[in-house]
């Protein structure tokens, strides 16, 4: 059984293929809702008052701080000082979200954590067996939904998340025909 270990460029990767994946499931309208069924959550009915509770929210509030600007002398300050607080706000608030998610992926994984430690893998017949030092898992071959490619890794997916990454260098013709014959490739 060949050993490896993946890097955190390789959880990059998988984490783009993930947002990519559920960005393509939210364009075609197959979204997941309560029970796993495919459609989009406004069809479903136990949430029909959520889209009205969030324009309220969002709504109310502004309709108010108007008329209380309506009430001051010099409207056209305060409308252009809430203008470039809204702006500021919104950039701020996506610079957090953006140095947060490059943050929080080099808080995951520790350099001899689970993740990264080195790790065997053996693709049989029967399922694909992984070994590291903190675990042993038999992944079912039924239970692989697809997979998807790149030049280095075959990324097969069991759900929307949760994936194997299978660096290619380590798999033989043999173990490539396997996982070619019994994961379906999906495009994105």
């Amino acid at each position: 059984m060949p050993s490896f270990s993946l890097t955190r460029g390789d959880y990059a990767d998988l984490q783009k293929r993930i947002v990519a994946q559920a960005k393509a499931q939210l364009r075609r309208g197959d979204g997941a809702r309560a029970g796993g069924k495919g459609g989009s959550s406004n069809d479903d009915p136990g949430r029909w008052w959520l889209p009205l509770v969030l324009w309220g929210v969002s709504v109310v509030p502004l309709v108010l701080l108007f008329r209380w600007l309506e009430s001051l002398p010099d409207m056209g300050t305060h409308l252009a000082m809430g203008a470039v607080g809204i702006v500021v706000g919104a950039l701020a608030f996506w610079a957090l979200v953006r140095s947060g998610s490059s943050s929080l992926q080099q808080a995951m994984f520790e350099d001899d954590g689970y993740c990264l430690a080195p790790q065997t893998l053996d693709v049989r017949e029967d399922c694909i067996e992984q070994r590291s030092h903190a675990a042993h898992t038999l992944w079912q071959w039924a239970g692989f939904k697809h997979r998807q490619e790149s030049d280095n890794l075959v990324f097969l997916f069991v759900d929307n998340a949760v994936c194997l990454m299978v660096p290619k260098s380590i798999l033989t013709p043999e173990a490539c025909a396997l996982i070619e014959q019994r994961v379906p490739l999906q495009a994105l």
